[in-house]
């Protein structure tokens, strides 16, 4: 599976951006040191600015086209909230003293919720939360979440060096540590589906993307020699373009599906 640079362009919002995709196809950037998200095209160019209570790490769409922010707040508050299309904002979840890291919609519409502290929940989208699906021991660092075409779920988890694959309802079915040539995962961070059910995973020590099919083989996708350099975030778009994300706030655009 050949890997071809589209695009690169510097993020309109400050700070390093994450990156959502929604239902329609928009692709939305926001940035850690910035109360807005943009609407992007490929290029780069700005078609829509939404401002945001707060400074989002992390941030997903819904199909009715609500905002989940993940974003540490001016009173040092934790917060994972829902913007609806009216300004309104409606706090779900709370990770304090923690940090909230990744979060995810799943087709059902539940929001999976990732912590630094180790724990990974999903809730409904008034934020009651329905399972805890990864430990709470702090020994993990979960980073992202996101569902498998089949229901079940992946886990990030940057400590363990590891993408750990669990049920709906949390129980651990397998942990991939190694790409299919014996690599060990460094960092694994941003998590990503695409339409052939490919799970894609950055990985910030190693400056590169993984692609996993359904038989849980890995392999690197994109990597230092198509200019990835710190990757945080990334989404896949609705013509399979792969958008990833950098610290220093470097947006690249790559074609890998026909």
């Amino acid at each position: 599976m050949a890997a071809t640079m589209m695009s690169t362009f510097q993020s309109p919002v400050k700070g390093w951006p994450s990156v959502c995709t929604s239902k329609e196809g928009n692709v939305w950037l926001g940035g850690n040191q910035s109360k807005e998200i943009v609407m992007v095209d490929t290029q780069g160019r700005v078609l829509q600015r939404r401002n945001v209570p707060n400074r989002p790490h992390a941030l997903a769409i819904m199909d009715c086209g609500d905002v989940i922010l993940a974003s540490v707040c001016e009173n040092e508050k934790n917060l994972v909230s829902r913007l609806q299309a009216d300004g309104s904002e409606q706090v779900l979840f709370d990770a304090s003293p923690s940090t909230n890291m990744g979060v995810s919609v799943t087709a059902d519409q539940k929001i999976l919720i990732c912590t630094w502290d180790g724990r990974a929940v999903r809730t409904n989208g008034d934020g009651t939360v329905v399972e805890r699906l990864y430990n709470g021991s702090g020994d993990g660092a979960t980073m992202y979440a996101i569902e498998n075409i089949d229901g079940n779920i992946y886990i990030s988890d940057m400590k363990a060096h590891a993408i750990v694959l669990v049920s709906e309802s949390g129980g651990v079915l397998s942990t991939i540590t190694k790409t299919i040539e014996g690599k060990d995962l460094g960092w694994p961070l941003g998590l990503a589906m695409d339409r052939k059910g490919n799970l894609l995973c950055l990985d910030g020590e190693n400056h590169c993307v993984y692609i996993m099919d359904q038989n849980q083989k890995l392999r690197e996708l994109v990597g230092r020699e198509h200019g990835i350099q710190e990757p945080r975030q990334l989404d896949v778009d609705n013509h399979n373009n792969l958008w990833i994300g950098q610290f220093d706030g470097t947006v690249h655009i790559v074609k890998y599906l026909d």
